[in-house]
């Protein structure tokens, strides 16, 4: 006897990669296209599949005239791919497309050339870590230009992501930031100093000094220790819940077991103690915070300007 048929599929290719590796794809015209698992009839294949079928159309192909950067990010913003993330990357990937869309919304994304893409880079990127960020987006944007058939090539994938130079000392991961988390909640003093150095981008000598007075209102005012510079920003309402469930002390927020002030060089020693109780590696250090919060701003799409006026 021959092998049974196999069942057919509306709207299933198969393509080869360059690799040689067969890949299943879901390409329903109007919308957009879904890889699916295979083999084909799997109970992976048809979760996929089924997804696939029940996925909302992506918007209707516009007029040549609206071909533009913004009605891909409309295109974008309303995809099943957009929609998988999380919230708090879609949230920076919001701000990133807003900026984006303000200074170069009107033009054309059929006929954007790679050099385009690299000066839309240099202006809108604060710096190595915004670029990525930038490049990255992009690269999500003309793949769905080129699902939704408004362009055949990718003018992103030969783009080099800019290297990030350091200072040599370990910025903390998310991955390590929610370790952290996990073993010192809310009301402790070790959350709080983690949430003062990573929600200010103060520099520890600054955090260690910190009282009720500088939080007033809202916002957090001070002069900074090492520079001089007048610091005037918004606290998120986050920390200051934080704040508000801490016990501290009169003379700063952060204080020891005995109810008195840290030093700098005492802060970091229990702080190091801290980091260990949570698990983590060596180099995490209250110094790796202050760049976290640097990195965070520049993918959200801050400027270097932006970045330096709220912390560092």
């Amino acid at each position: 006897m021959g092998k049974p048929a196999q069942q057919s599929f509306k709207y299933v290719r198969r393509k080869k990669g360059r690799n040689g590796k067969e890949h299943l794809y879901y390409e329903e015209p109007g919308k957009e296209r879904v890889a699916l698992r295979g083999p084909i009839g799997s109970p992976a294949f048809l979760a996929d599949y089924n997804a696939a079928t029940e996925a909302e159309e992506l918007p209707k192909r516009p007029r040549a005239a609206a071909y533009s950067l913004t009605a891909l990010v409309a295109a974008y913003q309303g995809s099943q791919r957009f929609r998988a993330l999380a919230p708090s990357t879609q949230a920076v990937r919001r701000r990133i497309m807003s900026r984006l869309a303000a200074v170069y919304g009107d033009g054309d994304i059929r006929s954007m050339k790679r050099g385009d893409i690299v000066r839309m880079t240099e202006k809108l990127a604060s710096g190595p870590e915004g670029a990525r960020s930038l490049l990255k987006l992009t690269q999500q944007l003309v793949k769905l230009a080129i699902d939704l058939g408004w362009r055949d090539d990718n003018p992103v994938r030969d783009i080099s992501r800019p290297r990030i130079k350091t200072d040599g000392r370990h910025c903390w991961t998310e991955a390590e930031i929610a370790a952290y988390r996990k073993r010192w909640d809310v009301g402790t003093r070790q959350r709080l100093a983690l949430e003062l150095l990573l929600q200010t981008g103060q520099r520890k000598g600054d955090v260690v000094r910190l009282s009720r007075e500088h939080v007033k209102g809202g916002r957090l005012k001070l002069t900074q220790e090492k520079t001089h510079v007048c610091v005037d920003a918004a606290i998120k309402p986050e920390l200051l819940k934080i704040i508000a469930a801490t016990v501290t002390g009169v003379q700063t927020l952060l204080v020891s077991t005995k109810g008195t002030p840290y030093g700098t060089k005492a802060f970091c020693g229990v702080f190091r103690a801290w980091c260990d109780e949570a698990g983590l590696p060596p180099e995490c250090s209250a110094h790796g915070l202050r760049k976290a919060f640097a990195r965070r701003m520049a993918e959200a799409g801050a400027t270097a300007h932006e970045i330096m006026a709220a912390g560092p």
